[in-house]
């Protein structure tokens, strides 16, 4: 599964260079949960925040989210974000987001 996602991002084919994305501001974020948030080409924002609600909506779904306060909670929701959610992945990767840690 991780391949397989690695290489549609890699696949992304932006046409605007990182440095210039940085220096004028154009790479947005959405808050996912906690720590961990998406990020992107500001462009997509639109289609990446649909993607994130879908995501956020999942994350509330599991029965482990009643227990969002204890220390298990940060590796449960790393393993769901990385494993439990492919097609919310390939369709980050399409528009040039990803997930992230901060």
């Amino acid at each position: 599964m991780k391949m397989r996602h690695i290489q549609l991002y890699e696949a992304f084919q932006d046409g605007v260079g990182a440095s210039a994305r940085e220096i004028f501001g154009l790479t947005s974020s959405i808050e996912i949960e906690k720590d961990w948030v998406i990020e992107g080409p500001s462009e997509w924002e639109e289609e990446a925040t649909s993607i994130a609600n879908d995501m956020i909506n999942k994350i509330n779904a599991y029965p482990m989210a009643a227990s969002k306060r204890t220390s298990v909670w940060d590796s449960y929701l790393d393993h769901a974000l990385h494993n439990w959610m492919p097609d919310e992945q390939a369709a980050l990767a399409q528009i040039g987001w990803k997930i992230r840690h901060i």
